[in-house]
């Protein structure tokens, strides 16, 4: 039985395409889904979806039809396929079967799920499928880099989120509106900041465009946005930490010779 088949099946199996829901059974368990006022909040994202479509030459962004484009980028797991390797593929032509198959699988995790659990759901789904594949062995190896994912939650109560609304009014102008929304991230560091600190209230800011292409091999931000992202920073840091004024000393009441 040729492997890269076998392989094609198996990874076929774990996402419908028609629906854009994931296939593994129990994954959405203990995803906590969105809110009125979240779903919302997203509908005031600054860049309309046809212009970041454009930007990364998307004509129909894929997922799951009941949630918005960006509700499925921000608050939605998703599972990508985001390499394979089988055979030969280089010039001419060769008769062969591809001895092995190989594929890498990224599951993105949302509020409340466990790495482990989701990941333990996602293995034994594909190990199931030896039986329906006799000869082939299905192997699946776990990479050690995983995050608990990190959910902000009372977004517009948060005393950074203040801090935030008056830095960036601070840099673009005080009749701004700021919009709230949830974002998707892959930095593990919150997850573990979560689970130490006692009051976590955390804020990660990067003032980027559609046009960075972030993660993309032309990555890029603008100087100024760099710049700009320095200076709220540092105001975010002196509207947190600022001091209540001291009150004022009474004046040093001038003392006769008599009372000295």
């Amino acid at each position: 039985m040729n492997p890269a088949l076998v392989l094609s099946s198996i990874l076929s199996s774990l996402v419908d395409l028609k629906t854009g829901k994931i296939r593994v059974p129990g994954i959405y368990d203990k995803v906590v889904d969105l809110t009125p006022l979240e779903r919302e909040s997203f509908k005031t994202y600054p860049v309309p979806e046809k212009v970041e479509l454009d930007a990364f030459n998307v004509s129909h962004p894929f997922g799951e039809h009941d949630y918005t484009v960006r509700e499925r980028q921000f608050a939605r797991p998703t599972l990508d396929v985001i390499g394979m390797k089988s055979g030969y593929i280089g010039d001419g032509f060769k008769g062969i079967i591809p001895a092995s198959s190989h594929a890498k699988i990224n599951l993105r995790l949302v509020p409340d799920m466990e790495p482990e659990e989701a990941l333990g759901l996602l293995c034994n789904f594909i190990l199931s499928k030896q039986a329906d594949f006799p000869g082939v062995r299905i192997e699946v190896t776990k990479m050690t880099f995983q995050a608990k994912p990190f959910g902000v939650r009372n977004i517009e109560q948060s005393q950074i989120t203040k801090s935030l609304e008056y830095a960036l009014k601070d840099l673009y102008g005080a009749n701004k509106t700021i919009p709230l929304h949830k974002m998707g991230g892959s930095i593990p560091i919150v997850s573990y900041m979560d689970d130490h600190l006692a009051h976590p209230d955390l804020a990660f800011l990067s003032l980027v465009s559609p046009s960075s292409m972030i993660h993309a091999p032309n990555e890029n931000i603008k100087v100024q946005n760099l710049m700009n992202t320095a200076k709220a920073v540092i105001i975010v840091v002196e509207d947190l930490f600022k001091l209540p004024e001291e009150p004022k000393k009474k004046p040093l009441k001038k003392q006769t010779k008599e009372e000295l």
